[in-house]
């Protein structure tokens, strides 16, 4: 007995290295990308409602591919679509450097949505199947691994335009970087989920509880998407920062949700994935609160740390818990992550139409609302044992 589980306990974890490089490759594709989007800019002398359309373009094919994936993957396997979609966002990472035009570059990002989009419903879909087979929380490192990888690909694309790389440059190094950690977990990924017979319908509308599930993740990424694109144009403008300072609030968000994710499994197993859907929304509302109330560039920026500290296991038990009451784990995540990533798609704009009725202190003041939803629909969606959803 113990010679054989010796070897199965250490294939496991083989496993979980496997999968943990592939989403650190997830996160490095994401932030090259957002590194290099000043260049290609610049590039193609774009304006911002022209680089807007471009960003509008992947987000559409990211969700397009996420109501396709989970039935994809229910056919096929998670392992098999995990593989196509780590070579998929490598091939179209490097695709804007060809872009001559708005509407070649809009092309290009529609690809890269798309197969960002499948990677990441497959990818959390086999992590999903893999956490019920060790039989504890593992979704939240999974998700660290990602943010992880952000920041990296996001200070190697700095690094890379310091240098006096142009975006080709740039996003060519990142996609050899990124290729190179995903593809090497590639071969050790196990069996990954059971698929179903003819994979289900085509399109099948969610029942209550991962609808619910995906109104968790849609707020929580409602908030996260108003960090990444307006906490530095709120700590310049409204709290006075400076441009050169401006970024803190942002790094801030970003260090503590990755932190957090890191801890976020032991979290989990102890408290419950209940207490971390109500507590992480209200952290988060706390520190909206604080940084809308006191426009002090440290206390604001202080003030996002603590959203990243709320948010930063929303969306892994929310994807985790999908991923067990799916018929299959890649069908459950498919409908939390179409629904989560609509939130990411529609909140950053949102928030730029609040800002001109509010200002920009009001319309993110409104998010607290959007955390309370957080806890709220998480307290009433996840049950309260510990371990489980």
């Amino acid at each position: 007995m113990t010679s054989l589980s010796r070897p199965l306990r250490d294939a496991r974890w083989v496993e979980r290295g496997a999968i943990l490089a592939v989403f650190l490759q997830l996160g490095l594709f994401a932030g090259a990308w957002a590194a290099a989007l000043p260049a290609i800019k610049a590039g193609l002398a774009l304006t911002d409602r022209e680089i807007s359309l471009a960003l509008l373009s992947f987000a559409g094919g990211s969700i397009a591919s996420t109501i396709a994936t989970g039935r994809l993957a229910s056919r096929l396997g998670t392992r098999r679509v995990t593989r196509l979609g780590a070579v998929a966002t490598v091939l179209t990472l490097v695709l804007p450097a060809f872009a001559t035009s708005l509407a070649g570059l809009c092309a290009a990002t529609v690809a890269m949505g798309a197969a960002m989009g499948l990677l990441d419903v497959a990818m959390n879909g086999h992590a999903g199947a893999l956490e019920e087979r060790w039989g504890a929380p593992l979704m939240s490192s999974f998700h660290g691994a990602f943010s992880l990888g952000g920041l990296a690909g996001a200070a190697l694309g700095g690094l890379l335009a310091t240098a006096g790389f142009g975006a080709g440059g740039q996003i060519g190094v990142a996609a050899a970087v990124s290729g190179v950690v995903g593809l090497a977990g590639l071969p050790f990924l196990g069996a990954g989920a059971a698929t179903a017979p003819g994979g289900g319908p085509a399109l099948a509308l969610p029942g209550r509880r991962l609808l619910g599930l995906g109104v968790v993740a849609a707020f929580c990424f409602v908030v996260e998407g108003a960090m990444g694109d307006w906490s530095a144009i709120y700590l310049d403008t409204v709290a006075g920062s400076g441009l050169a300072l401006a970024a803190l609030g942002y790094v801030g968000f970003s260090i503590t949700m990755a932190g957090v994710r890191f801890a976020g499994d032991r979290a989990v197993a102890a408290l419950g994935s209940r207490a971390i859907l109500v507590g992480g929304g209200l952290v988060a509302g706390a520190g909206l609160a604080l940084a809308v109330a006191v426009p002090v560039p440290i206390v604001a920026a202080l003030g996002f740390g603590l959203v990243g500290l709320g948010l930063g296991n929303v969306a892994p038990v929310a994807f985790s818990a999908g991923a067990r009451v799916g018929p299959t784990p890649a069908a459950g995540v498919a409908p939390v992550a179409t629904v989560g990533y609509a939130g990411f798609l529609l909140g950053p704009p949102i928030i730029g139409l609040l800002s001109g009725i509010a200002g920009l202190r009001g319309a993110l003041g409104c998010l607290v609302l959007a955390t309370g939803i957080v806890a709220l629909v998480g307290y009433r969606v996840v049950d309260g044992r510990r371990s489980r959803t």
